[in-house]
């Protein structure tokens, strides 16, 4: 009889044994399948946060930090491998063949992708161009502004020489010879920006868009902070900078006004400015002060053809030939007679 029960004993702990094992796998593996669960959606609703963001920066043309561009492309990866795995489970329910030990680790990288997944601002200010860079065929090179342009050139080059004003009668050109410059000292500089400054400058807005060229934010609203700030991010650089004045009708401070250094502050920023009149050249300070002569009689006729559409063997008639007298030799009015 004790064997009998024994016996019973044993066969009946080799069959609940099984059914126990089995429970705990399944409650093991439905876990297992309900934290990847989680974990994925945590970290989808993340990515969807983080590309809204990322949407407004680009459209603010913001640049896309580096390291959250690369946790984008962590997250698109960890997501697509766990929808792989998560095809594997309709065919195979089991952890015997790996796939309880892969869910894990899916969800452990997801939970660690959705905790760094909060970034302080997801991209950064661009450095806005300063110049409107002409296209080869918007400037025509005379006498007059080749010397003027070779001047300038050689003075930004000389160590000696952190200022340079460019003179001319008003409509002579000078707003696109600096520009035309500003392509030419890419070697030189490692930036170049220019801001506009006029006869009733408005400093404050100035500030901000000399700050937009050089892709600085200014948070500041009084202009005395807003020019240290500007100081403080053209002296603290290696990079060897040309600020472009163009415009400039009388005397003000540049360093308390626009935070430019100059001179002794650092000599690795340099200062073209362009004016109407030699003594704004003399009050600003500038060491080498290059005229913009007007074009004479045949270099204002060639001007007239081509924006009339009239090739160089092309013979104008006499009136025409008037109208480019009446023009002085300014570029500005050949160019808008020629074109209308």
């Amino acid at each position: 009889m004790e064997v009998g029960v024994a016996i019973a004993s044993k066969v009946g702990e080799y069959l609940v044994k099984p059914t126990v094992n089995q429970v705990r796998h399944l409650f093991c593996f439905n876990t297992i399948v309900e934290e990847l669960k989680e974990q994925e959606i945590n970290l989808k609703l993340a990515r969807e946060n983080v590309n809204k963001d990322v949407e407004i920066a680009k459209n603010n043309t913001d640049k896309i930090k580096g390291d959250l561009e690369k946790w984008l492309t962590d997250a698109n990866e960890i997501l697509a491998d766990v929808e792989g795995l998560k095809e594997e489970t309709g065919v195979k329910k089991t952890c015997l063949n790996g796939w309880c030990r892969k869910a894990a680790k899916k969800t452990t990288i997801m939970l660690k992708l959705t905790d760094n997944g909060k970034f302080d601002g997801v991209g950064h200010h661009t450095t806005l161009p300063g110049i409107e860079f002409l296209k080869p065929n918007q400037f025509q090179i005379f006498g007059s502004s080749k010397s003027a342009i070779d001047d300038i050139i050689e003075a930004l080059k000389n160590d000696k020489i952190y200022m340079v004003g460019l003179y001319g009668m008003g409509g002579a050109g000078k707003t696109t010879l600096a520009k035309e410059v500003g392509n030419r000292v890419k070697e030189i500089f490692n930036e170049v920006v220019m801001v506009t400054i006029s006869q009733t400058p408005n400093f404050k807005n100035i500030q901000g868009q000399l700050a937009s060229s050089l892709g600085l934010s200014l948070e500041e609203q009084g202009e005395e902070e807003r020019a240290r700030r500007l100081f403080k991010r053209l002296t603290e650089t290696e990079k060897k900078i040309l600020v472009i004045l163009d415009d400039v009708w009388g005397k003000f401070d540049l360093k308390s006004i626009l935070g430019i250094p100059f001179g002794d502050d650092n000599k690795n920023c340099k200062i073209l400015l362009t004016t109407r009149r030699l003594q704004v050249c003399i009050d600003m300070g500038c060491q080498s002060r290059i005229p913009l002569n007007v074009l004479n009689d045949d270099e204002a006729l060639a001007l007239l053809k081509r924006h009339a559409g009239k090739g160089d063997a092309s013979n104008l008639n006499p009136l025409a030939i008037k109208i480019a007298k009446e023009c002085d030799g300014l570029p500005l009015a050949l160019v808008a007679i020629g074109s209308a």
